[in-house]
């Protein structure tokens, strides 16, 4: 009986030992041990890497870190917060931008641009400045003020007086609200300038001079001609003119050729091959045999008989159009040949004739600025479906008839005269002659400022001495250029 407290003791031990045992089991069961060749890595939040195209106020971030792209911000952001300089045509002006407590604004920006990552959208995070509340308003308005300008016309003139044409200086002006979005603009682009130009609005109306300012300065060249100038120049759509001697008479050399072909038009039912060749022959190359062939078969023939009596025939057109001092009396023939040698009757204009100042006229093929210019007012008129033209010629001529012929004047191969002073492509529907002491060019010149019918004479009084062309053409070139440019004005800065 002595021994029984040490056997109980013993037993009680052994029963908590074979609980310990089923727990661990237990345990074991619920809670797999890893393999022995596998690792454990504990799971620690990442910090934001910024990813490719990340923008913040226009500043590259990709690839930084919060820290570093704050960093990054401050620093550049600093660097633009500075006065900058506005140009604005000739006047330029400092200006000193407000005060910013960039680290704040800066956290509001990497904020919203954590935002956008979170949610894995692009991030693209503008800056938002608001000038509109700083004095920058009042200063741009001073300097709109400063700036503004009118449109002003001007004559741009060298020591030479035949150079001279119309210009404009366009007036300008600075949109105020324009000029404040422009720099706000600007102002965030991460290359900003330290100097920004701004943008005028420029008067888009082009001043044209009067047709008196006009006349003045075609008064000024033809003074400086040692002869007799005539001018006429009329815009068909007001019907104004400026002229210098519109009714003197002078020799109508190649420039009848222009009745001749209007002529044929009224008298031809319809042109054959031939007759073509003839017309291009005569306004393009100013052909005088094809002209005579015209004459001729205008009047149903052939050969000089024919031609003599078209020229006559063609008078009495002229005649009844209204015009006096339009004629061409006789074929492009020698007159000793016709008269001697053909034995024709020959009629002769008068030693004075029209308006003075007078000139030495060809007595048989005559014309005034005025009445050879009426003549392509006429065409162009008739070309449009109007005028004297389609009313005395209702069952021969057409408004196509008409546009054929302008279509024709516009290939005439002459560019020495008024198409030099024309800028080059311009279209130009004319007719030019010439004699020994004669040169002239009379036409419609079709411009983006308006078209205009332009008529210019320039007769040397010299005891009929020869009159160069180049000569001649340098003064009939620079009035043809003053009148361009009164039409459309050269645009300077």
């Amino acid at each position: 009986m002595q021994h029984w407290p040490r056997i109980a003791i013993t037993c009680l031990l052994f029963i908590l030992l074979l609980g310990a045992c089923q727990s661990t089991q237990t345990s074991s069961a619920t809670t797999p041990v890893a393999d022995a060749d596998q690792s454990v890595t504990p799971t620690v939040p990442a910090e934001l890497v910024f990813a490719e195209d990340a923008r913040v106020a226009g500043i590259d971030i990709a690839g930084m870190t919060v820290a570093e792209a704050s960093a990054h911000l401050l620093e550049e952001l600093a660097a633009r917060d500075r006065t900058v300089r506005l140009q604005a045509g000739e006047e330029q002006v400092t200006i000193f931008l407000p005060a910013r407590d960039l680290e704040a604004e800066i956290t509001d920006l990497l904020e919203e641009a954590q935002a956008q990552a979170a949610q894995e959208e692009p991030v693209e995070v503008p800056r938002e400045l608001a000038l509109e509340e700083t004095m920058l308003p009042d200063q741009l308005t001073r300097l709109a003020e400063a700036i503004s300008s009118t449109t002003t016309l001007e004559l741009i003139t060298a020591t030479d007086t035949l150079t001279r044409s119309f210009a404009y200086r366009p007036g300008r002006s600075l949109d105020v609200d324009a000029a404040l979005e422009q720099i706000t603009t600007e102002l965030q682009s991460p290359d900003a300038s330290a100097i920004i130009t701004l943008d005028l609005e420029e008067d888009p109306n082009v001043p044209r001079p009067t047709f008196a300012q006009l006349q003045e300065q075609v008064n000024i060249i033809a003074d400086e001609w040692n002869g007799v100038v005539g001018f006429y120049l009329e815009d068909p759509a007001t019907g104004e003119t400026v002229t210098r001697n519109p009714d003197t008479v002078f020799s109508g050399a190649s420039l009848l050729k222009v009745p001749i072909l209007l002529f044929a038009y009224t008298r031809i039912p319809e042109f054959g091959e031939e007759e073509e060749r003839w017309m291009r022959e005569m306004i393009i190359e100013s052909n005088n045999l094809s002209a005579n062939d015209l004459l001729a078969a205008a009047v149903g023939g052939t050969g000089t008989d024919a031609a003599y009596e078209g020229s006559k025939e063609m008078n009495v057109m002229l005649r009844e159009l209204g015009f006096q001092h339009t004629y061409q009396n006789m074929p492009y023939e020698a007159g000793d040949y016709l008269i001697g040698l053909r034995g024709l009757s020959i009629e002769y204009g008068p030693a004075q004739e029209g308006s003075p100042p007078y000139t030495e006229a060809d007595p048989i093929v005559r014309t005034t600025p005025a009445e050879i210019s009426r003549i392509f007012v006429m065409i162009d008129a008739c070309s449009r479906g109007e005028g004297q033209l389609l009313e005395q010629f209702t069952e021969t001529l057409t408004a196509e008839d008409c546009q054929a012929i302008l279509d024709l004047l516009a290939q005439n191969a002459d560019k020495s005269r008024i198409a030099a002073g024309l800028p080059a492509g311009t279209r130009f529907e004319h007719k030019s002659g010439w004699t020994g002491d004669m040169h002239a060019d009379v036409g419609i010149v079709r411009s983006e400022g308006g078209d205009f019918l332009l008529a210019t004479y320039i007769y040397q009084e010299q005891n009929n001495s020869y009159l160069p062309d180049f000569r001649a053409a340098r003064y009939i070139s620079a009035l043809s250029r003053l009148v361009y440019t009164a039409y459309n004005p050269e645009k300077v800065e």
